[in-house]
């Protein structure tokens, strides 16, 4: 049985394009699997828009994986900070990993805040969800988490300032 028109051009474009795809998300998320599965997603929006894909549509390919890469990591972000919101406290920064990028005096003043100053702190930092969306993790409104971001620097900086050797 032989595929319309837009279904043949679609199968090229697969397959001339989506190496090229994958490599473009893997050199933004690190991660081979991650990479798949974006670039799956990507060839779902491509294959349910295959009549309006443009030629040449490498650009168009590349926009569409970057879009879907960003709500992988928001949706990914939100799983994170809901993990966090439903701990009953916040664990400690281990002395691996992200000690050694952070520096000892930073990961001991970082374990010497309040829990509730280290999960404000991380889902910025280490999350990477902006001041709104950590407060929308936190159920609280934006200028309470604010607040309470704008505290928890100055206490980190505190412990930091006061010793050096936490």
């Amino acid at each position: 049985m032989q595929g319309s028109e837009p279904d043949r051009s679609f199968e090229a474009l697969w397959r001339d394009s989506w190496q090229g795809v994958w490599q473009f998300v893997f050199r933004r998320c690190g991660d081979p699997q991650i990479a798949s599965d974006v670039t799956a997603e990507t060839f779902l929006v491509a294959w349910r828009r295959r009549r309006e894909v443009p030629t040449p549509s490498r650009a168009w390919l590349y926009g569409v994986a970057r879009k879907v890469l960003a709500n992988q990591v928001r949706a990914n972000h939100r799983q994170v900070a809901l993990v966090a919101k439903l701990s009953d406290q916040e664990r400690p920064l281990s002395s691996s990993g992200a000690a050694s990028e952070l520096g000892e005096v930073v990961v001991r003043a970082f374990n010497a805040l309040d829990p509730a100053d280290r999960q404000v702190l991380a889902l910025v930092i280490w999350d990477e969800l902006s001041p709104p969306e950590a407060a929308q993790a936190l159920g609280i409104r934006d200028v309470t988490f604010r607040v309470r971001f704008h505290r928890a620097k100055a206490r980190l900086r505190n412990k930091i300032d006061t010793t050096g050797h936490i």
